[in-house]
């Protein structure tokens, strides 16, 4: 995880060890994670990069949740969203 402020400095970089998970729980706790520690911050506006398909588009509202190992970080990370004005998340392409 790597923030960078509107100079493209880095503010925080962060990598970390979280057990057995699939690509989709991994990436959605990387966001939760990156949400939480963006309120030290409080930006007016946060977009997040991420690979995964999936992750924007259920983050974005476009695509459906329907999977109960993914719900409860989905879950939290729509609570995480309302500290802001405005969250985006962005595909990029691998």
């Amino acid at each position: 995880m790597l923030f960078i402020d509107d100079d493209h400095k880095n503010c925080y970089v962060h990598s970390e060890v979280i057990g057995v998970f699939t690509n989709n729980q991994t990436e959605l706790f990387g966001i939760k994670h990156a949400l939480n520690k963006a309120i030290d911050y409080l930006p007016c506006k946060l977009i997040i990069f991420t690979d995964s398909l999936n992750c924007c588009g259920w983050l974005n509202g476009t695509y459906k949740v329907k999977s109960d190992n993914i719900l409860p970080i989905y879950e939290e990370i729509q609570k995480l969203k309302l500290n802001f004005n405005d969250v985006k998340f962005m595909h990029v392409p691998r």
